[in-house]
């Protein structure tokens, strides 16, 4: 099993672009995949420690800020009901992944990657 504190990371082409990362708030989880559509939509699964599976979509996190005291952080929108919540319909089952092969920098605790169709990194890591 993988102990999940931070689960998002989006963040551009590194050049001068900051990084956005939330915790999901489920901790002690496994089978955790990560996958982006081509409008900046992230469906992150997993199942939790009592066998539930979870499909979390993530998005809105743009223009993040480098942390800072003083600045409050641009945080992901997240919908735990894979699209009931927010689009009223079951996003998670028809969600087209367009998640290509992760070439960027390496990243401490990572548990999966993917580069998205827009040329943006999406991470997940513990």
């Amino acid at each position: 099993m993988v102990t999940v504190a931070m689960m998002a990371v989006a963040f551009g082409a590194f050049a001068g672009k900051a990084a956005t990362s939330q915790p999901l708030g489920n901790l002690d989880v496994r089978d955790v995949t990560l996958a982006v559509d081509g409008s900046g939509m992230a469906l992150v699964s997993y199942t939790r420690r009592d066998g539930q599976r979870r499909n979390v979509l993530a998005w809105d996190a743009i223009n993040a800020r480098q942390r800072s005291a003083e600045a409050a952080q641009v945080r992901f929108r997240l919908d735990y009901s894979g699209g009931w919540g927010s689009r009223r319909r079951a996003i998670w089952k028809t969600f087209r992944n367009g998640c290509q092969p992760y070439d960027g920098p390496p990243l401490p605790f990572l548990v999966a990657a993917c580069k998205a169709p827009d040329g943006t990194y999406w991470a997940l890591q513990s």
